[in-house]
């Protein structure tokens, strides 16, 4: 589907010079729709949709000389892909978070490792969204060295702009003011998350938490604020549109990411372009890219609730250590720009000896 989260990335790529098409054979969800992602039917030049059928490699005509990047196995449409491009030759890669952990990722092993030995045999490259990614492709059974690390990517938002008046007006009232963006959701974490913030405020009152993303309706997150004391100090923003997140970001002093699991979170690339100091969960993908340890946060082991308590109390007992922390996010996040991610996705190319014979720059 269509997402503003890649808009930069393929926007480098051109730049680059690379001519790149990109098919969409599905369109934005009613719950991405949910987190204020748009469902525009309106792509840029070289993006388009397509039906889920082979017959789409048509819409390409020289699609048997160019290389095909495959967002994963979970669609059947995507594995009568791969094998079609297995079959006729072409270059392919593999590209994905990693899957899932629980009984779904067990019941589904045999596919995995199915799809791990068209990898093997045919892909050029298995593309992993992070180390996370890099170990699940493991054991699914894909070779280590046929294995790339291409994470996630964004333009960001700048340091300086304007601020969400309703985020802004809470802030001043609550320091330091922690944030969190997505969906309100047990996978999320944010139980753990209003847990450790209670333990928090009854230590250091002035402290305040706001939440911003679509309620999943799991639970009835007001009330467990409630419940602990903290219903004064938590400000449930609700869902914005995307263009809104670093407005919504930017007066808060740490973005705080408790997933349960987050094959990558792509909140860290944004609070981090924004010099924000981040605590996240070691079941996050991106906490072990965006985050440097005790330099511009903190990872915390998933699910503990001490620990997070603990991480986001050095902010409040040490206020300017936000500000030096988001300092040093800002230069994390450079090294993660869309401009970054181009230079490696080439170098990864020129590794694993792609070349177009029309002459093109690969996509």
């Amino acid at each position: 589907m269509p997402s503003h989260h890649q808009t930069g990335f393929f926007r480098a790529l051109r730049e680059a010079g690379h001519d790149l098409h990109v098919h969409y054979y599905g369109s934005v969800s009613a719950a991405r729709r949910g987190l204020g992602w748009a469902d525009s039917r309106e792509l840029p030049e070289g993006e388009r949709f397509v039906p889920a059928c082979i017959s789409s490699l048509e819409a390409c005509p020289d699609w048997r000389k160019r290389l095909h990047i495959v967002p994963g196995y979970g669609n059947p449409f995507l594995r009568r892909l791969v094998c079609r491009l297995s079959a006729q030759g072409a270059t392919w890669a593999h590209w994905s978070e990693p899957a899932r952990p629980g009984l779904r990722w067990w019941v589904s092993l045999p596919l995995k490792r199915w799809y791990a030995r068209l990898v093997n045999n045919h892909a050029v490259t298995a593309l992993a969204i992070g180390e996370m990614a890099r170990r699940d492709f493991v054991q699914w059974g894909i070779r280590r060295n046929k294995i790339d690390l291409l994470p996630y990517a964004v333009e960001g938002f700048p340091v300086s702009g304007d601020a969400d008046a309703t985020v802004a007006q809470f802030a001043e009232l609550h320091r330091p003011c922690f944030v969190y963006v997505g969906m309100l959701s047990h996978r999320k974490g944010i139980d753990l998350l209003l847990e450790s913030f209670s333990m928090v405020a009854r230590r250091f009152p002035n402290v305040g938490l706001a939440l911003v993303g679509s309620d999943s309706g799991d639970l009835d997150y007001r009330g467990l604020a409630a419940e602990l004391g903290i219903g004064e100090k938590v400000l449930f923003r609700g869902a914005l549109p995307a263009n809104q997140i670093g407005p919504a970001v930017r007066p808060a002093s740490v973005l705080v990411l408790p997933s349960r699991f987050d094959g990558w979170g792509m909140p860290l690339n944004e609070g981090a372009s924004l010099a924000k100091a981040l605590i996240a969960t070691d079941r996050c993908g991106s906490a072990h890219h965006l985050i440097q340890e005790g330099q511009n946060g903190f990872r915390v082991p998933a699910g503990e609730v001490n620990a997070l308590a603990d991480r986001m109390e050095r902010y409040a007992r040490v206020p300017q250590l936000a500000e030096v922390h988001g300092r040093h996010s800002l230069q994390v996040f450079y090294d993660h720009t869309p401009e970054a991610n181009t230079k490696r996705l080439s170098a990864i190319l020129q590794k694993v000896g792609f070349s177009n014979p029309a002459g093109r720059q690969p996509p």
